[in-house]
């Protein structure tokens, strides 16, 4: 099934065909192929900028050498993609087609996959439902792709590549299979959302949350609050990824942290954040940290539920910041502090790279969210500007 938002619609489309078969179905025939190339790439290249007039039909037979018949059918495979439209007094690009109002989300795993659909996947698809309304764009998402690339929105992401009918694509999915593609397909941009030392050397431009500043924030807000003796819950992927900002952000500030206080459950098994839990709290009250950072929010219910089972008080005996992927709901249970990243903003930066990359193609760069708290987000999302720093 296919999903995509479209001024605030959730619309399921049936799947392309496949496209390993040596004849798949639906695929235009040579000759028109050549056509729509043409066009195509006279539009997306401002050749033939938004509302301009497409060449009379008997030039096109001219200059293809095709029959009435295969420019009738490249010119209605162009409408329906949305590139041109039809009148009476002939035919005209569209003001806005597909490669400047269409993009593609990718992930590698699917919401019914529990194990691995991630809260940051939610907040993703809940921000591009809002951005396609708000801004009256479009956001396709591409499901299951991976380095098997047996899944059909992989034959359809295939597909909307080759024919360019996206304006970029937002990776949240960096399989080698997919990298491949988009390197034999360079028309369409893409970005990668990257994480920790995965961001030094992109081979596309980057949007990476700032770990960096995420631990600075944190350990500053519980420090104010005379919190010194600090916990922190990570996976150990992310640990090895970010867990050196940690570190220079809890020695910067000397705060206490013994070893058994970085407890790191696997996403996995995110339950296990209970019981690191209730090992932290099983300890005489001197020794029990009295702050506590929780790096991935897809602890924080199991987190919740174990601080609720060994009755700790929030925030009389411990201060709790949360790492969030907003827009996301806050825990009800418990008053927790959330600190994290924007969907909102990072598809924004996003976007503003398509645009920009159209009129000056630059080298891949990475680009950095900084971590915000939740009060700040409704004041200053759209007016923080991201860091910017050349890849390699």
């Amino acid at each position: 099934m296919r999903q995509c938002f479209r001024n605030n619609k959730s619309i399921m489309k049936g799947t392309s065909p496949a496209l390993f078969a040596p004849q798949p179905v639906g695929r235009p025939p040579a000759k028109q192929r050549v056509i729509l190339a043409s066009l195509r790439a006279d539009i997306i290249s401002g050749r033939l900028p938004p509302g301009s007039r497409i060449p009379p039909r008997s030039e096109l037979e001219t200059r293809f050498q095709a029959s009435p018949l295969t420019i009738q059918r490249a010119m209605d495979k162009l409408v329906a993609d949305g590139f041109v439209r039809t009148e009476a007094r002939g035919t005209y690009v569209t003001e806005r087609p597909p490669h400047l109002r269409r993009f593609g989300l990718v992930f590698h795993s699917r919401p019914e996959d529990h194990a691995n659909w991630r809260q940051f996947y939610s907040a993703l698809t809940t921000a591009a439902q809002t951005r396609a309304a708000e801004e009256n764009e479009e956001f396709t998402l591409y499901y299951g792709i991976d380095d098997r690339g047996t899944h059909s929105d992989f034959r359809r992401l295939v597909a909307d590549v080759h024919a360019s009918r996206l304006g970029g694509l937002i990776l949240a999915s960096n399989s080698p299979l997919l990298q491949r593609l988009l390197t034999h397909e360079p028309q369409v941009p893409a970005v990668s959302i990257l994480v920790g030392e995965d961001a030094s050397h992109p081979r596309f431009t980057a949007v990476t949350p700032d770990y960096e500043s995420f631990f600075e924030r944190a350990c500053d807000y519980l420090l104010e609050r005379q919190r010194r003796q600090i916990a922190l819950i990570i996976s150990p992927l992310q640990y090895q990824s970010v867990g050196g900002y940690f570190q220079a952000a809890i020695t910067k500030r000397r705060l206490i942290v013994p070893l058994h206080h970085i407890q790191m459950p696997g996403l996995s098994e995110a339950a296990g954040a209970a019981n690191a839990v209730s090992l932290l709290f099983h300890q005489s009250p001197a020794e029990r940290p009295n702050g506590m950072i929780v790096a991935d929010d897809n602890f924080l219910p199991f987190v919740v539920s174990g601080l609720l089972a060994e009755g700790v008080r929030v925030p009389a005996d411990l201060e709790l910041v949360t790492h969030a992927n907003f827009p996301s709901p806050a825990a009800r249970e418990l008053p927790v502090t959330r600190l994290g990243f924007s969907a909102t903003v990072l598809l924004e930066r996003c976007v503003d790279y398509f645009k920009n990359r159209r009129e000056n193609p630059t080298e891949p760069t990475i680009i950095k969210l900084p971590a915000m708290f939740a009060h700040e987000l409704a004041t200053t999302a759209r007016e923080r500007k991201p860091v910017v720093v050349a890849a390699g």
